[in-house]
């Protein structure tokens, strides 16, 4: 029974890994978009930005990554705006936005 615990324990990191693996995979594809496009990252951000107010929403986000074709679901989606907002507030910034894509 003891094994089984710790099996269990296993596969619940290795789930929270690969989940976090899988998100950082979906924003390298970004970054590789993004620097190999001939736009730069703040003319990205604004076509990111479809009401043009400065922030993406979820909605926009979702529409704009669909626009990728990256092949993630909207769920998927709003797993890697997570890890981009880092201030929790559910919006994207231009600064969280740069932060993530920017070329140093």
């Amino acid at each position: 029974m003891r094994s089984t615990c710790q099996k269990s324990k296993t596969t619940i990191q290795t789930v929270t890994a690969s989940s976090s693996q899988w998100e950082d995979n979906v924003i390298e594809r970004m970054r590789v978009i993004i620097a190999t496009s001939t736009k730069s990252v703040q003319e990205i951000f604004n076509e990111f930005d479809e009401d043009g107010n400065g922030y993406v929403t979820q909605v926009e986000f979702r529409n704009a990554l669909r626009r990728l074709n990256l092949g993630i679901t909207s769920r998927e989606i709003d797993q890697v705006m997570n890890r981009i907002d880092s201030n929790g507030d559910g919006k994207i910034d231009y600064m969280e936005f740069s932060a993530k894509f920017k070329e140093n």
